[in-house]
């Protein structure tokens, strides 16, 4: 095969890594999906909240314009968290969208095109950052970097105006508002708009975004639970080492759980490879600023040098306020989304420069080298989707455990530690979403409890499913309300051949009393009953009872009309 047809081929390659990437991703967040709001999300549940505190500090952040999707979500949709999801996820997409763009803006075309787009698309939906794609209080993770693209592709590329002015201004505030890594991008972008020589008016017009925004948000600003920056500024070797790890922690974990971190001791450790692919990552970025800034060629280059500058100083500015807690801090999830997009612009440039080469052999070689680097990364972080997997099954064991508990006010602090750690604060929310009809309490069923099932929907017959109630736990009261329990058994549906996904408890005169959920993987179930095929059978329920009251659990079959309840067993 020739040099060509070689690079064609890495190019449909890329697409199609790209194409199993967003599978499964989308496949994990499907997994992970709850309408329960999760750890932050129940400081504010309502719309008044929402509203009121817009421009209360959260932590070292002020999000305003998250708390506008916070407020659609909850106000328009229910608190559901699908408009949230479907926002992120939304974000990504035109991002990946601009991103692209841009490269070929600077000059990717052909198999170049495909391999940066397949690029692109891989890593921007990679399960590396799952934690951001499948919460949806991280909307303010995805929603800055796209703000920061645009504002900078509108500083650079846009002709001179009052409308490309005042737009670019408007981009880099609702920037500087989403997230405190915001705040970098109005000054990243006056540089920008000096280096491209696009007039004062817009680096006046920029400059003086940039100090408004530092102005409103440094007003009252404190810092929570971490380090200082102020006080880091004492340990600048700490938070440049902190910053290289940070760049390489998504491939350097990567490899050292692939095949080939056998061959390259050096990656074994997650935390040396991180050392060494975010030192060549710091080193090529370093390397390109002379390149494009010396180089006549583009202006798209400049675009996506500042992307990856900008993502460099988010990184210092995390290392500033999270350096003392370890370089394996710097591994979360949630830091992902950036350091991509990192890689992803530096990708970019490289590609620009390698078409500009002055030999054909030249930029035929460079081409295919870099493709079978792209390649790799890809299928490094696609090595990783068991482990996006169980970050996804986790977060739906965590959230499912909860919701019964929620929807019928007991205090099961086991259960409800898990998505947020107050469990106390978590019941008490729980009530103000019940009277607005948010999350799980906008389900029908929802309006079940303390009325007799016979009101909503017919009992199937004995031999549609089978099941058991295992045991039985007393749990602490909460406020006013009578005693709780927590009930755990297994169930399965024998005509559908699957195991239901809601319960419901009722007491002896046919009140229903709690509710349940599938939640509990069960293999003694499976081992001992060949007919089941679902090692997820077991479920967890919480009712309102007495402490002797006797109690029967059904399984909640079907929907709509067709729904019918059927017997598990009782206790």
């Amino acid at each position: 095969m020739t040099i060509s047809q070689l690079t064609r081929a890495a190019g449909l390659a890329a697409i199609v890594l790209a194409v199993m990437t967003l599978a499964i991703t989308l496949y994990a967040v499907s997994v992970a999906y709850s309408p329960l709001p999760y750890w932050d999300q129940w400081e504010r549940v309502t719309p008044g909240q929402h509203l009121s505190e817009m421009f209360v500090q959260h932590n070292e952040h002020l999000l305003v314009i998250p708390s506008l999707f916070f407020l659609i979500d909850t106000a328009v949709f229910g608190g559901r968290n699908l408009f949230l999801l479907t926002s992120i996820l939304l974000t990504q997409a035109i991002h990946a969208g601009l991103l692209i763009w841009l490269a070929r803006r600077a000059g990717a075309r052909g198999s170049g095109l495909l391999l940066a787009g397949g690029l692109t698309v891989a890593l921007l939906f990679s399960g590396a950052q799952i934690e951001n794609l499948y919460w949806g209080f991280q909307v303010q993770f995805v929603i800055v970097y796209l703000l920061a693209t645009a504002c900078f592709a509108v500083t650079v590329l846009a002709q001179p105006g009052w409308k490309a002015d005042a737009a670019a201004a408007a981009l880099g505030l609702a920037a500087a508002f989403s997230f405190s890594a915001g705040l970098l991008v109005l000054p990243a972008a006056a540089v920008g708009a000096l280096l491209a020589g696009r007039g004062w008016q817009r680096i006046g017009v920029l400059a003086v975004s940039a100090a408004l925004a530092a102005f409103l948000y440094s007003r009252g600003m404190q810092t929570f639970n971490h380090s200082n920056p102020g006080d880091a500024l004492g340990h600048v070797i700490e938070i440049v080492y902190y910053t290289v790890i940070y760049l390489g922690a998504p491939f350097g974990y990567a490899f050292s759980e692939s095949p080939l971190a056998g061959y390259a001791p050096a990656f074994q450790d997650p935390i040396e490879g991180a050392k060494l692919f975010g030192a060549a990552g710091l080193a090529g970025a370093l390397l390109l600023v002379p390149l494009t800034l010396w180089r006549s060629g583009p202006r798209a280059r400049l675009v996506l040098l500042l992307v990856a500058g900008l993502v460099v100083g988010a990184g210092l500015l995390t290392a500033m306020g999270r350096w003392e807690l370890g370089a394996q801090q710097a591994f979360a999830s949630r830091y992902a989304t950036p350091v991509l997009i990192f890689w992803v612009a530096i990708a970019a440039l490289i590609w620009s420069f390698a078409r500009s080469l002055p030999r054909q052999s030249w930029r035929a070689g460079a081409m295919l080298a870099l493709g079978g680097l792209q390649l790799l990364a890809m299928l490094l972080l696609l090595g990783n989707r068991d482990i996006w997997m169980d970050m996804a099954h986790s977060q739906r064991n965590r959230t499912v455990a909860a919701e019964s508990a929620i929807m019928t006010g007991a205090l099961d602090r086991e259960a409800l530690a898990g998505i947020y750690p107050s469990p106390e604060l978590v019941v008490q929310r729980s009530r103000l979403l019940a009277a607005g009809r948010l999350s799980v309490f906008g389900r029908a069923e929802a309006d079940w409890l303390n009325r007799p099932l016979a009101e909503f929907t017919p009992e199937a017959d004995a031999d549609t499913c089978i099941g058991a109630v295992d045991v039985r736990l007393a749990l602490e009261p909460s406020g006013t309300a009578p005693g709780f329990v927590r009930l755990t058994g297994w169930g399965w549906d024998s005509r559908r051949r699957e195991s239901p996904r809601a319960y419901l408890v009722v007491d002896s005169d046919g009140i229903v009393r709690g509710y349940g959920r599938r939640a509990i993987d069960r293999p003694d179930v499976t081992a001992a009953l060949p007919v089941v095929d679902d090692l997820r059978t077991g479920w967890i329920a919480h009712a309102r009872t007495g402490p002797q009251e006797p109690l029967i659990v059904y399984a909640l079959l079907g929907s709509g009309r067709s729904r019918v309840v059927c017997q598990i067993g009782s206790i």
